[in-house]
C-alpha cells in the first residue's frame, strides 16, 4: 500500500513502542510474533488490502498450476483422464475462483483470509489425493509431488498467520500419510522414504513461513518509524513556518504571511468577480511616544493597536498583519471603496478611545506636550480582472496614506481625495 494511502500514525503510538517490539522481532525463537493488542489491530488494518490482493494474485497462479497438472495426469494414467478433468476443471477451479471472486470484491478480516489460505490448500490436496487413490506407483509418486507443491504455495506463496499455516500443513501431511497406508503400492521402506519427504518440506516451509512472517513485520514496524518520524517533522515544519509568518511583537500575522495572503485573496476575488478593499494604517506620531515614554512603552501601543485591529475585522476572510515598523495592512475580500472606509474608519475610532495602554510607574514622566496614540488610514478598493496587479491596489492604497498624513493625520483617506476628517 502506498505510504499516501496510509492514515495518520495514531498518537498512542510512539517510537519507543516501535523500537521496543523491533527488538523483540530481532530475537531468534522469539515466539509468539503477534504485536500487542493495539498494534497489532492496526497491523492487521494496514495490510489487509495488500494481503487479500497477495492472496487472490498467487491463488490464480496456483490454481493454474493445479490444472496443469492434467497433462501428468494424462501421461501417467490416461484411463483417468476424464475423472481427472471432472475434479480439477469441474469441482476445485469452480470453487477456487469463485473464493477468490469474492476476496477480490469485498475486504475481510485477517482470519478471514487465513482460513481460506488454508481451506484452499486442504481443498487442493484432497482433491489430488482422491485422484490417485488406488492408482499406480508413478500416479501415487505424482501425488507426493503435488502435495509438497501444495505446502510450499500454502505457507511462502500465500503465506496465511503460523497457526493456520501450522493446522493446513498438518491437515494436508495427515491426509498423505493416510494416503500412503492405503494404497499398498509401496513397501515400508517406500512409504518411510514418501512420508519423510513431505515431513521435512512441511518443516521447512513451516520455518520459512515464520520467517517471512517476522521480516514482514520488522519490515512494517521500519515503515511505521519512517512515518512517525515523518509526521513529528511536518507538525515542527508547519510550527516553524507559523512562527515565521506571525510577527513576534504583536502576535498577528507578518509582512511574508500579508504577501502570501494578499496572493490568495486575489486569485480568489479574480475568479468569482467580488471587490476587494485595503486598508492601511499607520500609528501618528509615533516617534515621539517612543520618545517620551521609552520603547518598551512603544511596544505596549503596537500590541494595543493590534489586537483593536483584530477587533476591527468582520468577516472570516478579513486579514490584518503588520506591515513593517509602526504600519499595518488590512485586507477586506468582498468590500467595495465605502465598506472599506467604513472598516477604516471603524479602526480609527477604535485606537482613538482605547489605542494608548495607561502609563505604568516604570515609564517616563508624562511630557506636557505629548500627543496620544492615533492612525491615520488609506483605502483603496477594485473589482480585479484577469490583468490588473495587486500591486496597483496596494500603492493606491499607500498613496492614500501619504495624504492623510499630509492633511493632518487621525484621518481616513482614499486615493486623490479626503473622504473623512476626525479630529480629537
Amino acid at each position: 500500500m502506498p505510504l499516501s494511502a496510509l492514515k495518520p500514525v495514531p498518537e498512542w503510538l510512539d517510537l519507543r513502542t516501535v523500537a521496543r517490539e523491533t527488538h523483540r522481532l530481532t530475537l531468534r525463537g522469539n515466539l509468539p510474533l503477534r504485536f500487542p493488542a493495539p498494534l497489532e489491530e492496526l497491523f492487521n488494518e494496514e495490510r489487509a488490502v495488500q494481503k487479500q490482493r497477495q492472496i487472490v494474485n498467487m491463488g490464480l497462479l496456483a490454481i493454474l498450476v493445479f490444472d496443469m497438472f492434467l497433462v501428468g495426469d494424462y501421461l501417467v494414467a490416461p484411463e483417468q483422464v476424464g475423472l481427472a478433468m471432472f475434479v480439477r476443471l469441474g469441482v476445485v477451479t469452480p470453487v477456487v475462483l469463485a473464493a477468490l471472486w469474492l476476496l477480490w470484491k469485498r475486504p475481510v478480516s485477517a482470519i478471514t483470509q487465513d482460513l481460506f489460505s488454508l481451506s484452499y490448500c486442504i481443498l487442493c490436496c484432497l482433491a489430488t489425493l482422491h485422484l490417485h487413490h488406488f492408482s499406480f506407483a508413478s500416479a501415487t509418486i505424482q501425488a507426493g509431488l503435488e502435495t509438497l507443491l501444495l505446502l510450499v504455495v500454502m505457507n511462502t506463496m500465500l503465506r496465511p498467520d503460523l497457526w493456520a499455516a501450522a493446522l493446513g500443513t498438518v491437515v494436508c501431511c495427515g491426509m498423505f500419510f493416510g494416503f500412503l497406508v492405503l494404497t499398498h503400492m509401496f513397501t515400508r521402506a517406500e512409504q518411510w522414504t514418501l512420508a519423510g519427504q513431505v515431513f521435512w518440506c512441511a518443516t521447512l516451509t513451516l520455518l520459512a513461513n515464520n520467517r517471512l512472517l517476522r521480516e514482514q513485520r520488522f519490515s512494517w514496524l521500519l515503515q511505521v518509524r519512517g512515518r512517525i518520524q515523518r509526521q513529528s517533522l511536518t507538525e515542527e515544519n508547519r510550527e516553524l513556518l507559523s512562527l515565521s509568518l506571525q510577527d513576534h511583537l504583536t502576535g498577528i500575522p507578518n509582512r511574508a504571511a500579508y504577501e502570501r495572503r494578499l496572493t490568495e485573496l486575489w486569485s480568489r476575488v479574480v475568479e468569482t468577480g467580488e471587490w476587494i478593499a485595503v486598508v492601511m494604517v499607520d500609528v501618528d506620531y509615533f516617534k515621539q511616544v517612543n520618545d517620551s515614554f521609552g520603547h518598551l512603552y512603544g511596544d505596549r501601543v503596537l500590541q494595543r493597536i493590534a489586537k483593536l485591529l483584530e477587533q476591527s475585522m468582520r468577516a472570516e476572510l478579513d486579514f490584518v498583519a503588520r506591515y513593517g515598523g509602526e504600519e499595518f495592512v488590512v485586507l477586506l475580500p468582498g468590500s467595495n471603496l465605502e465598506s472599506g472606509v467604513q472598516v477604516a474608519e471603524r479602526i480609527r475610532v477604535l485606537v482613538q478611545v482605547a489605542g494608548s495602554p495607561a502609563v505604568t510607574r516604570g515609564d517616563a514622566p508624562l511630557p506636557m506636550d505629548v500627543k496620544w496614540s492615533t492612525v491615520s488610514c488609506g483605502v483603496a478598493a477594485i473589482q480585479p480582472g484577469p490583468t490588473d496587479d495587486p500591486k496597483s491596489l496596494v500603492d493606491a492604497a499607500d498613496a492614500a496614506l501619504y495624504l492623510a498624513k499630509q492633511t493632518g493625520r487621525n484621518r481616513v483617506c482614499t486615493p486623490g481625495a479626503l473622504t473623512l476628517v476626525q479630529r480629537a
